[in-house]
């Protein structure tokens, strides 16, 4: 799908006078348009509309179905100024580029250079047409030595952007433009949590002042790019934010009591809340990994120097402490070397694990099962008795930890043990323990369960998919009956 975001004058003529931010999602066959900041007087927060997409859409090239919208919400302007592409190969960016008519890219420069771009050279000429118009920050794009003579790697250095937005005057953003003094109060409440940590022997000594150290999470996620290959994406964010959907939902009657808390970041523009660092494919990684592993130790050491020298904010000294990392398990492996990891789990029945499958515990361990999910499971005892490691990874030996656990510096997070983990094998096999006990075929059984499900999302307003796909109950039936 190609997300296509709406100018002012474009809204007025769709959606009225009162709402100054929409999102277009094209798709061969709808036009989803999602409201944003502020709604006409009869639309909900975040309220979808659908426009039906010409049946001549489909199999047409992605540029075709650009033009389709185009005619449908005409206007003075253009109908887009800026086009977000998820790996979008050059040919399929000059390809909408060009899509649009030239009487419409007379009115936008950006647009109309990037048509007129070679396709093999179109992510150069983004780069310079995006500075050159000033839609990109002044942060430069460092490459990074990583022991191959042909080619460097790229990596914003996040001491560079940091500074430039204490230049900027934007700092506040890793603490949810709030009163400086709430970074006093987290490291506060972070002493509750962690009072072994390391940083507050330096606050204890002065060597750094709480109220004047930003908290930062390091997160990397090992997605999958073209073809599924691995894609590492690493980047920092701040521990505060603008809190979460549930969070502001209950403080909603309570304004003071929500003063008195403090939200996580999980709400927000992700270009606001998340800060890109480096983005690397799987054939960049390296024999083993070499090129992956020289390229987190420069950003480490980059990170380093921003809890040590910091950055300047109007001639006053900040720092920016990294206090821990998240992101899914597979970057964990990467990041810290784990020798005990969800890589050892056992893949089919009667299979041993010896090494133990978790950073945190011995579970997985001979001792230890890790499958015991009862409220004081046999594996708690052993939560921080040995090292995930044969040798200390830099992160830990670089970064503040916590002494009772230094392996607690990385820190799962509720999606992907949850949602993508454990959460989801729970809710299919209950499924599956369902089905037998319901009349008619297993599409039969299957189809009713979706539909009772469906029925229960949408009233209570949380429907995140409009169909159970049935492969997950195929698979768990058939591993049921065996």
């Amino acid at each position: 799908a190609v997300v296509v975001e709406l100018g002012k004058k474009q809204l007025v003529n769709l959606c009225g006078e009162n709402n100054e931010h929409a999102i277009i999602t094209v798709t061969e066959r709808a036009i989803s348009i999602k409201l944003g900041w502020i709604m006409p007087a009869k639309c909900a927060l975040e309220d979808v509309f659908k426009l039906a997409m010409p049946e001549l859409s489909v199999g047409q090239s992605p540029g075709y179905q650009l033009v389709l919208p185009t005619k449908i919400v005409r206007c003075d302007a253009p109908l887009m100024y800026k086009i977000g592409f998820t790996h979008a190969t050059g040919s399929t960016i000059s390809g909408f580029s060009k899509a649009v008519g030239q009487c419409d890219r007379a009115h936008d420069a950006v647009l109309d250079g990037l048509a007129k771009a070679s396709e093999n050279r179109v992510e150069e000429k983004c780069h310079k047409l995006f500075t050159e118009f000033g839609l990109s920050l002044d942060i430069p794009i460092s490459h990074i030595e990583v022991g191959n003579h042909e080619w460097q790697l790229p990596m914003i250095k996040p001491s560079h952007l940091y500074q430039h937005l204490a230049d900027l005057g934007k700092l506040s953003l890793l603490y949810a433009d709030e009163d400086p003094s709430i970074l006093q109060q987290f490291w506060y409440r972070h002493r509750q949590i962690e009072p072994q940590n390391t940083i507050h022997d330096y606050f204890d000594s002065s060597a750094l002042d709480p109220s004047r150290t930003i908290p930062l999470l390091l997160h990397g996620d090992e997605g999958r790019g073209r073809k599924h290959k691995p894609v590492m994406v690493i980047n920092t964010h701040s521990w505060i934010g603008l809190g979460s959907r549930p969070y502001n939902r209950w403080h909603e009657e309570a304004p003071v009591l929500k003063r008195q808390t403090m939200g996580v970041n999980m709400q927000g523009s992700s270009v606001a809340t998340r800060f890109l660092a480096l983005v690397l494919p799987q054939t960049a990684y390296g024999k083993d990994s070499i090129y992956l592993d020289r390229m987190i130790d420069a950003l480490i050491a980059d990170l380093t120097k921003l809890q040590t020298v910091g950055v300047l904010v109007q001639g006053e000294r900040w720092r920016l402490a990294v206090v821990g990392a998240t992101g899914d398990l597979q970057w964990f492996c990467k990041a810290g070397k784990l020798v005990r990891s969800y890589n050892h789990v056992s893949k089919r029945s009667g299979q041993k694990t010896h090494t133990g499958i978790c950073h945190l515990c011995l579970g997985g361990t001979p001792e230890f099962k890790f499958e015991c999910f009862a409220d004081n499971p046999s594996w708690l005892p052993s939560v921080g008795l040995e090292e995930p490691w044969v040798e200390t990874p830099e992160l830990i030996r670089r970064f503040h930890v916590n002494n009772a656990n230094p392996a607690d510096f990385f820190k799962p997070d509720v999606w992907h043990c949850l949602h993508l983990g454990l959460g989801k094998i729970f809710l299919a096999n209950s499924f599956v323990e369902w089905l037998p006990h319901l009349p008619g075929t297993f599409s039969d059984r299957a189809s009713w369960v979706s539909f009772v499900w469906v029925s229960l999302c949408v009233g209570s307003g949380s429907l995140f998919s409009r169909k159970l796909h049935l492969v997950f109950l195929f698979v768990f039936f058939d591993r049921m009956v065996s």
